[in-house]
């Protein structure tokens, strides 16, 4: 597929065997030690990102993959001559994700760490990899465990997406080696992002297990994070100070303070979505199935707030957990797209700018901006902004098309007034 002059949205949405008897605790051994971080650089997916577009006419314009916006001086409407046409440029971005997967490492957990192994390449990555999106996933949980039961509580990720002997392949994939406990999934993906999880960062905290590795040198900051929780346990109702944090806690955290502000957006408009394979039951999610400690609820609590959602680890078929993540992370993303932020103190006029979808070996069709009624309305057949206008959204019918066709692509163009379906 195509990259540069135009923005593309490929499809992503969003896994059991029976758990295991108990959940434990710590699964013993030290973590290997992570090697540093590099930089995030933009692009991934289908290659590194280039430079930004450059300007030209309604249409034109070329442009490499990523970058920021510099609008053009562009011509608006002339009273003086009301024939005369404005000047637009399309602009050049990929719509990136960051996948962070969650693994618990605790000794109940065996038999679906093998299922993690065996399902994340086929089922999740060749899904992900045949969309238009620009990807990355990192890992957090053990990799290399000592003692007798070496391997058994591990995530040992496999080529393609991993590099040879569970090794990273950057930029594309990286993992954090450290120790997952039931109840703090949460803690630790707050603590690992930008170093706190370790006793040196933390004088006096209790960790069981301390990890010098971090994460937030790895991801992008307009990229929508997708967080993929397993586990047979859940986080606690109420803070834990080294055994768990609520939902409601990390949801503080990743709105309202982590640095860089926004990096996983605000209350009013999040840039992540949380996916959980939890110890639910299969006909109650309020309950736990078979062999599970608990049915998740707090990570429940969160896939309803960010549009994802869960499945059971007592499901049989775990090819298919994996799959339909990897569905819904493509059809939310298709239908958002980031807008980047420009340099140079300037500024995207929202009232300036059109909306183009190009279907897969077919000719541009406008898009018409449609606050006809809500953007998931199947009566809808257009695009709308979201509450922040830092994403634009297709919407209903429009929405419909883009996920049913990974090769379409989708581009804006800017400096000209917005064309807007009339009120029905």
């Amino acid at each position: 597929m195509m990259r540069g002059s135009t923005w593309f949205w490929g499809a992503i949405f969003g896994v059991g065997v029976t758990a295991g008897a108990m959940a434990c605790s710590g699964t013993g051994g030290s973590p290997d030690d992570d090697e540093p971080g590099g930089s995030a650089g933009v692009g991934g997916g289908a290659g590194q990102g280039g430079t930004s577009g450059t300007s030209g006419t309604s249409g034109g314009g070329t442009g490499g993959s990523g970058g920021d916006i510099v609008l053009p001086d562009a011509g608006g409407f002339d009273a003086a001559d009301p024939d005369a046409r404005c000047v637009s440029t399309t602009q050049a971005v990929d719509n990136a994700i960051d996948v962070i997967f969650m693994i618990d490492n605790s000794c109940s957990m065996e038999e679906e760490i093998q299922q993690v192994r065996d399902n994340i390449n086929g089922s999740f990555t060749d899904i992900i990899r045949q969309s238009a999106i620009d990807w990355r996933v990192i890992m957090i949980s053990q990799r290399q465990l000592g003692g007798p039961l070496a391997g058994s509580f591990n995530v040992c990720v496999t080529p393609p997406l991993a590099g040879p002997n569970c090794a990273d392949n950057p930029p594309q994939f990286r993992h954090l080696p450290c120790v997952v406990e039931s109840a703090d999934s949460l803690e630790v993906a707050r603590d690992t992002y930008d170093g706190r999880h370790n006793q040196q960062a933390r004088p006096g905290a209790i960790i069981l297990h301390p990890c010098f590795a971090r994460w937030d040198d790895k991801i992008r900051f307009d990229s929508t994070k997708i967080f993929v929780v397993v586990t047979d346990d859940d986080a606690p109702a109420q803070s834990i100070p080294g055994g768990g944090i609520p939902a409601a806690q990390f949801d503080t955290w990743a709105t309202q303070n982590v640095q860089p502000a926004g990096v996983l957006g605000t209350k009013a408009a999040r840039k992540y979505i949380f996916f959980g394979v939890t110890g639910q039951s299969m006909t109650d999610p309020t309950q736990a199935c078979p062999g599970a400690m608990a049915p998740g609820q707090q990570y429940q609590q969160l896939a309803q707030l960010t549009g994802g959602f869960t499945r059971s680890i007592c499901e049989s078929d775990w090819s298919d957990i994996f799959r339909t993540i990897a569905n819904g992370i493509v059809s939310r993303v298709s239908c958002e797209l980031n807008v980047p932020r420009p340099t140079g103190g300037q500024t995207i006029d929202p009232n300036k700018v059109n909306v183009t979808f190009t279907p897969g070996g077919g000719a541009p069709q406008a898009v018409l901006q449609d606050n006809n009624g809500p953007c998931a309305s199947p009566t809808v057949d257009g695009w709308q902004w979201n509450a922040d206008k830092s994403k634009i959204l297709l919407c209903g019918q429009a929405c419909t098309r883009a996920q049913a066709d990974p090769r379409a692509r989708v581009e804006l163009a800017l400096g000209c007034a917005t064309d807007i379906r009339p009120p029905e």
